[in-house]
């Protein structure tokens, strides 16, 4: 099958909103939307700085290092049994702090652009076994969609989700696939804000 090349470029952009990444609501959950996130253009500094780490859990370790050397005593983890983070306390009331220590975890949350998400992810075309209906439009529009859903992950998250996927995959992926992965990678981060993001509603 040949497939026509992507343009990318020329897909429509979904409605403006403000970003899902460093937002939390006062029940510790991450708030929830009905619109797409905005398509990132350009890879941020910060996203450079976590690809430049490489490992995700290690970038998940040094953003809890530097957060707990900053709250210091105010700042506690709880492990379950297998030694993953479960919950985290938090007594600091100085707001400067909470809010320096938001803009570190929030730095490791950037994603990458749109685009080479989608390039990516459509990459593991040629390797993979693919549906005798997929034609070019259908393996665009997958690759489209799976890529705006990986825009909600750190972009270190969303290169090792693609490459692990890419390692094991026999059929052309589904985002539950990256989800599986994804999502108990960027969990701590996520929970660590918006524990801060509480702590920052309580002190107000």
């Amino acid at each position: 099958m040949t497939l026509r090349k992507f343009a990318f470029e020329n897909i429509g952009r979904p409605k403006a909103r403000q970003e899902l990444v460093g937002i939390g609501n006062t029940n510790g959950s991450v708030i929830s939307t009905d619109v797409v996130p905005q398509r990132l253009e350009v890879l941020t500094e910060e996203a450079v700085r976590q690809l430049e780490v490489g490992d995700p859990n290690l970038v998940t370790v040094k953003v809890r290092d530097t957060v707990s050397s900053l709250l210091s005593k105010s700042y506690n983890e709880k492990f379950n049994s297998d030694f993953s983070v479960i919950t985290y306390e938090i007594n600091c009331t100085d707001i400067d702090k909470l809010q320096r220590a938001i803009s570190i975890v929030d730095k490791s949350m950037h994603s990458l652009p749109f685009k080479e998400i989608a390039m990516r992810v459509k990459a593991i075309a040629p390797i993979v076994t693919v549906a005798a209906n997929f034609d070019a439009q259908t393996l665009h529009a997958k690759c489209v969609a799976i890529a705006e859903e990986l825009q909600q992950y750190p972009a270190d998250i969303i290169i090792y989700s693609i490459d692990a996927v890419k390692k094991k995959a026999k059929f052309f992926p589904s985002f539950a696939e990256f989800a599986e992965i994804c999502e108990p990678m960027v969990h701590p981060r996520r929970s660590l804000l918006n524990k801060l993001h509480k702590c920052i509603a309580f002190c107000q």
